[in-house]
């Protein structure tokens, strides 16, 4: 059987597709004529679905999955080992970044243009939190992948408590970091 495409009345669709070596009787439509109109309308729904999915690039909403030891920081490379320090953010119109350390993810949004979306996981629970949520530390004395030094905390009690373990100072905001002359 010949499976090529072929063209009808500007239609593309393999024979097998159209029905070639199908009793007319046994096709949708009866005796081989035209689709019963609610079963043509859902085909075409369903088309135009697929059709604006794609075409709009939706994305999905929230952090991106990270795969231990399989997911590479968008930065510098490195495979993501520990998601206590990976963060990620997503530039308007693009897909989500991820990072191995929050030191990456800030050098990298330095160079982004518009509104970012950022998350960090929380030094105390692991979870994904929103980044611009995030109480953040900063002491050399926390040792991350690349050295940035910095962690991420959903309360101030807990940032507290970790700056006077590390000798660290609290950075209220994300927003911080991100400015070239925060000096981090």
């Amino acid at each position: 059987m010949n499976m090529g495409v072929a063209h009808e009345h500007g239609e593309c669709a393999t024979r097998a597709e159209r029905g070639a070596g199908v009793p007319a009787s046994e096709r949708v439509g009866g005796s081989g004529g035209a689709k019963p109109p609610g079963l043509k309308r859902m085909g075409g729904l369903v088309m135009a679905a697929a059709l604006l999915t794609a075409a709009c690039g939706v994305r999905a909403e929230g952090p991106p999955e990270i795969v231990v030891d399989r997911t590479p920081c968008s930065r510098c490379g490195m495979l993501i080992s520990e998601t206590l320090y990976a963060a990620a953010y997503q530039a308007p119109g693009a897909d989500a970044r991820v990072f191995d350390d929050l030191g990456c993810l800030r050098d990298a949004a330095r160079g982004e243009q518009g509104v970012l979306r950022i998350w960090v996981h929380d030094a105390v629970d692991g979870r994904w939190m929103n980044g611009f949520e995030a109480i953040l530390v900063a002491s050399p004395s926390i040792r991350t992948p690349m050295g940035g030094g910095l962690l991420a905390y959903r309360t101030a009690a807990a940032a507290e408590s970790a700056a006077g373990r590390h000798n660290g100072r609290v950075i209220r905001s994300i927003d911080d970091i991100l400015r070239k002359e925060a000096g981090l």
